[in-house]
């Protein structure tokens, strides 16, 4: 592959991932959470998009490929070290996530003690319980669950990556992935003007390892490296000057359209165990993605509500880390709120659910992440993330 001199180099930003975190984030909740039989019985259409909501995943690894490779080049532009960029990764990434434990420990002995001041008997969470697994944790087990080395820990009753993880938080699963992603750009900026070059190298290498089915379980990055990757080639076709209005010319909006009507299509009418599902989810969401690049300066401008909208929706992607981070456990405290309100079988209940849920999830933002979010005067923030879950 080519190589591309710095002074054709220059930082690309898409402010349209903001509102689609932000979305993304929305999604993976409505996945985790169990709404009532009133809300299933009387809207079953927006319920089964919902449960749709793990397709979050492809979302946040196409995203975060782009993201990343963005501070990646940046990087490079500027000519810090690759330790520069694992630095800004980890103190992005980790701190937040040690204090999302606290939380997500705290939780179960704060539902139990709001339940003892209508029963008048405080009952200790037990680890009979699977998801409170971590009462029994030694130090060992902790050290794997700080360092997300659990990912790698072999289990016998684990089929999946998240089944690792759901002794103490299952989402973590993909921030363990999510690492070993950044380790692997880190060391393609080694190869500086050739970055790109060891990306599709690491594609090529993936693919075959995702071959053998043991890799699955392994905890090892490669079988969903290719969706990192597909956000890793858009930011390369845009930097190198190949979009969509010098592809399609006026053409391009109604390429948009087209790209839109087969991503709807695929979640309405695909059932969702046909196989490939995901894949070819991911697949559309990059060609959205890239289609809709030259347009995304002109939604927010027709109508004023759109502008507040969108803002509404950057607003919960730019908090989409901490939603991701703890609101499968949080819920379980704003229902002890909610119930105190409304019966846990009306809609209003859901509704309850998610503001308190979303409300809980912006003070931990404000308090446990926004410190560790660099505030440029010219960005909303210099290195742009994406988050994981489902």
């Amino acid at each position: 592959m080519p190589s591309m001199a710095k002074d054709h180099m220059k930082p690309i930003r898409y402010p349209l991932l903001d509102p689609l975190r932000g979305i993304a984030a929305l999604w993976v909740f409505a996945f985790h959470y169990h709404f009532s039989e009133q809300f299933q019985s009387t809207c079953p259409h927006f319920h089964s998009i919902f449960k749709l909501g793990d397709l979050g995943v492809p979302m946040f690894f196409v995203i975060s490929g782009f993201c990343i490779t963005a501070a990646a080049r940046t990087t490079i532009l500027k000519d810090r070290p690759c330790s520069d960029f694992l630095y800004r990764r980890a103190r992005r990434i980790y701190p937040t996530f040690w204090l999302s434990i606290l939380v997500v420990v705290s939780v179960p002995f704060a539902i139990e003690a709001i339940s003892s001041l209508k029963t008048g008997q405080y009952t200790p969470p037990s680890s009979d319980n699977l998801n409170y697994g971590f009462i029994k944790y030694d130090i060992t087990d902790w050290i794997c669950v700080v360092s997300l080395a659990k990912v790698f820990e072999p289990d016998a009753q684990a089929t999946n990556l998240q089944f690792k993880f759901t002794t103490v938080n299952s989402v973590y699963w993909t921030l363990a992935i999510e690492v070993q992603f950044y380790l692997v750009v880190a060391l393609a900026l080694l190869f500086r003007q050739r970055f790109y070059a060891a990306i599709v190298v690491t594609t090529f290498i993936s693919f075959a390892a995702a071959a053998y089915p043991v890799v699955y379980e392994s905890g090892v990055f490669f079988p969903y490296w290719w969706m990192f990757a597909l956000g890793v080639l858009l930011h390369m076709l845009v930097e190198r000057g190949i979009t969509p209005i010098r592809l399609f010319g006026s053409y391009r909006a109604i390429v948009l359209a087209a790209v839109l009507l087969g991503l709807v299509a695929h979640l309405v009418a695909s059932p969702h165990d046909l196989p490939f599902h995901g894949e070819i989810f991911a697949i559309l969401f990059f060609a959205v993605l890239f289609a809709a690049f030259d347009c995304q300066s002109d939604l927010p401008r027709r109508w004023s509500l759109s502008r507040v909208a969108v803002a509404v929706v950057a607003g919960l992607g730019a908090m989409s880390y901490s939603i991701y981070l703890i609101h499968g456990r949080v819920q379980f405290l704003s229902m002890q709120v909610a119930r105190q309100i409304t019966s846990p079988e009306a809609i209003l209940f859901d509704c309850l659910v998610f503001l308190v849920t979303l409300m809980l999830c912006g003070v931990f933002y404000f308090a446990c992440e926004r410190p560790f979010v660099k505030v440029s005067p010219s960005r909303p923030t210099e290195d742009a993330r994406a988050v994981m879950s489902a």
